[in-house]
């Protein structure tokens, strides 16, 4: 016997099928789609009966998926352990089907549908992976208190000083940052830089509620300590976004394809040379075919 392991997946934007069988990172999946306002989806997988090393790896490898399916299609993008059964050990994956069901877990912000399972960036260093974690589970917290702080590590992740990327950033790539431009403006700054406003007045706020005198508290029944911080948590986090793709340089993309309509579909670099003639396993109708140096298709 084998173990059919259940990772629960929450997706606040639905994918056009039902289910998708993918490999990802040498792990293969089979993603089943359930009921968003009532029931977590599937991330099943097939691993031998009593492996917990197979077991823990599986479910980093889920999480890594997740945090990049929440950076190509967001906004929210959660992942969490469910349980699992047994399951024959000469039983395919595509015959599998969910035994168990959990509560979704990320932020209410409403349910959008269209989306497919085509592409997803290619994580190349640690930082990338860990970064991406991170944005994901800030994205998906329904505290802004703990978004913020997820968002501010963000920018800690390969040692640079955030305060001098954040006002650096804001002098020199400012049309390139989509946040709300009001958001900005009501930021109470006092006339300092935005980078010492947010660590000092939100990141030490948040992160220690008892500061010396004269420093900025927070006191989270106040209205409007928690606007000041919803405010300021939508402003960091396109700086999250900006650093991620272009100081963490996550620039590259995956495409899920196969070679065959009988072959498992796998993510894979359309540049590297064994690609040649792979084709998008779940295309979406006039979607036109990616190229071999992994431009987007359109």
């Amino acid at each position: 016997m084998a173990y059919l392991m259940d990772i629960a997946l929450d997706n606040s934007r639905r994918l056009n099928r039902k289910s998708y069988l993918f490999e990802y990172n040498a792990v293969r999946f089979k993603l089943v789609q359930d009921n968003p306002r009532k029931w977590s989806d599937h991330l099943l997988t097939i691993i031998p009966e009593g492996d917990h090393a197979r077991e823990s790896a599986a479910f980093a490898t889920a999480a890594e998926f997740a945090s990049c399916l929440n950076w190509e299609n967001g906004p929210c993008v959660g992942v969490h352990p469910a349980g699992g059964r047994w399951w024959p050990s000469e039983a395919s994956l595509a015959l599998a089907k969910p035994s168990n069901r959990t509560f979704p877990r990320i932020r209410n912000i409403g349910i959008s549908y269209g989306s497919n399972l085509i592409r997803i960036p290619l994580v190349r260093t640690q930082a990338q992976r860990v970064a991406l974690a991170l944005f994901r589970e800030a994205n998906s917290s329904n505290s802004e208190y703990l978004s913020f702080l997820f968002y501010w590590q963000t920018l800690e992740i390969d040692g640079r000083d955030p305060i001098v990327f954040i006002n650096k950033t804001l002098v020199r790539h400012d049309s390139r940052l989509r946040y709300s431009r009001d958001d900005l403006a009501r930021l109470p700054l006092a006339g300092r830089s935005l980078g010492n406003y947010l660590l000092h007045d939100c990141r030490h706020a948040i992160a220690h509620i008892k500061r010396r005198a004269g420093k900025k508290t927070i006191d989270v029944d106040q209205l409007e300590d928690r606007v000041r911080i919803i405010l300021s948590t939508r402003v960091l986090k396109e700086f999250a976004r900006f650093y991620i793709s272009d100081v963490l340089d996550l620039s590259e993309t995956l495409y899920l394809v196969r070679k065959t309509q009988c072959s498992f579909p796998v993510f894979a670099d359309l540049r590297a040379p064994e690609s040649l003639g792979l084709k998008l396993a779940y295309p979406q109708r006039k979607l036109q075919m990616v190229s071999r140096r992994g431009g987007r298709a359109g």
